[in-house]
């Protein structure tokens, strides 16, 4: 009989498998409607990253699944939404000049193929930078031009995790997106939280080494 308890006692556990599963799920759950519902301003779609960013680093970094969500999710959307607005503003002239180039490769005589690079090269520039900038907004209080300057370091300097990244993202948008409707509907709802835990994850690592390496450590849960 005691075994029987030593062993239901250990599966239901906070720090069993089940439970941490369970845990690690429903903060996905919470942490996609806290995203969707930062985001429906539009303008305010980089705060909600950013946000976004904070919890998701609080659960890699600190190995934590049983965080706030919801507090901490506010607390880094209060404490970044000016440079959140600024950077939706930023990608959003830059995606839409991307379309401008696209529309003009497509309409004009010829298809001059420099509207074509240009487009392909700021979507290209803005995809890079995003990769960092929002998890580093989310973990340092930088000046946006710093952020922005790290961003492009830590694509050059950590590129194989930059290419980790990416080929783990585009399996995931396949998953989602091409398999079935059910997966489909996922991806939309979820897709967004699932992508920032996993580059959460795969930089994790590296902001650790950065942090040891110039003797800080800036606790993210604190004001």
């Amino acid at each position: 009989m005691n075994e029987t308890n030593g062993k239901h006692s250990g599966i239901l556990s906070m720090q069993s498998g089940l439970m941490r599963g369970l845990t690690q799920a429903v903060n996905v759950v919470l942490l996609s409607f806290w995203f969707w519902v930062g985001c429906i301003p539009v303008v305010t779609i980089g705060a909600s990253l950013i946000a976004a960013y904070r919890v998701a680093l609080r659960m890699t970094y600190e190995e934590d699944d049983y965080v706030a969500v919801t507090s901490e999710y506010w607390k880094g959307f209060r404490q970044n939404w000016k440079h959140g607005i600024l950077y939706t503003l930023l990608a959003g002239a830059a995606l839409y000049s991307a379309w401008m180039a696209w529309q003009l490769f497509e309409m004009s005589e010829g298809n001059p193929i420099g509207f074509l690079l240009l487009a392909v090269l700021l979507v290209f520039v803005v995809a890079l930078h995003a990769l960092y900038t929002f998890p580093l907004e989310a973990r340092y209080t930088q000046t946006v031009g710093i952020t922005l300057r790290n961003a492009r370091r830590m694509v050059r300097v950590y590129w194989q995790r930059t290419f980790l990244i990416v080929g783990l993202l585009v399996i995931e948008f396949l998953l989602f997106f091409t398999v079935n409707s059910f997966l489909v509907l996922l991806g939309r709802v979820f897709g967004p939280v699932v992508f920032i835990l996993t580059i959460s994850g795969v930089i994790t690592p590296a902001l650790k080494k950065i942090e040891k390496e110039n003797g800080i450590y800036e606790d993210i849960s604190e004001e």
